[in-house]
């Protein structure tokens, strides 16, 4: 069968991300161009490469799971297979269980034949298992009330730390940027680990920033705001 092209993006990216050392993004550029895959297509792609990359701890505790096996001991083509079929069968409801087994089972099959029966047992067993995904809207909407909790309790001059276990925007730098849009008594705060620049967030100076194939780590952003002394 046909392998949808977006799945086909992500798997390379996984292998380029884990195996050779990339970043997420520039691999994801080249594999989208290479791929000549649309706009639609590429969102897809992203969000099943960075998702994966995200939830790749969370991922790797279910394959030990399901298949009795350290992931580090499985081939690099079956540990990508497994983890963006069960990202997809864990966080992504609306794509068919079939879809997310049947494509990864095929991804496999060119570089590692004789794993397939693994892969489809595996993301058989993760499809009956399969629950409902975090709702990212949702969940950044009841961050922004605890975020507002702490606020409203923080005396002028104090410090508060946002922190959470995503790389997803919408939860972090887009909420803060929001709260601060909407609290002019309060301002980011350059974090102690800003001499660390390996952990700097890419595009937002002064947070802090970890991913899972740079830093072994699920992955985490950090952010320090202040209240203005009045």
């Amino acid at each position: 069968m046909n392998v949808a092209p977006a799945r086909a993006v992500a798997f390379a990216v996984l292998l380029r991300v884990f195996e050779d050392g990339a970043w997420a993004d520039r691999a994801l550029i080249g594999e989208a161009r290479r791929h000549q895959l649309d706009m639609r297509d590429r969102g897809l792609a992203r969000q099943l490469a960075f998702g994966a990359v995200q939830r790749k701890a969370t991922l790797d505790h279910l394959i030990e799971r399901f298949t009795k096996r350290d992931p580090a001991g499985l081939d690099p083509p079956v540990r990508a297979a497994l983890r963006l079929g069960l990202y997809q069968l864990a966080y992504l409801e609306r794509i068919p269980a079939h879809a997310a087994v049947t494509e990864s089972v095929e991804l496999v099959k060119p570089k590692a034949p004789r794993a397939a029966g693994l892969v489809n047992a595996t993301l058989r067993r993760g499809a009956r298992w399969r629950k409902h995904p975090d709702d990212v809207a949702r969940l950044a909407h009841l961050q922004r009330e605890i975020l507002e909790a702490g606020a409203a309790a923080l005396e002028p001059g104090g410090t508060l730390v946002y922190a959470t276990c995503t790389i997803s925007p919408p939860e972090n730098e887009d909420l803060i940027a929001a709260f601060l849009h909407d609290h002019a008594d309060f301002h980011a705060d350059p974090a102690p680990w800003s001499d660390l620049p390996v952990w700097d967030h890419p595009s937002v100076a002064g947070f802090m920033q970890t991913f899972p194939h740079r830093d072994g780590t699920d992955g985490f952003f950090v952010a320090r705001l202040r209240r203005v002394t009045t």
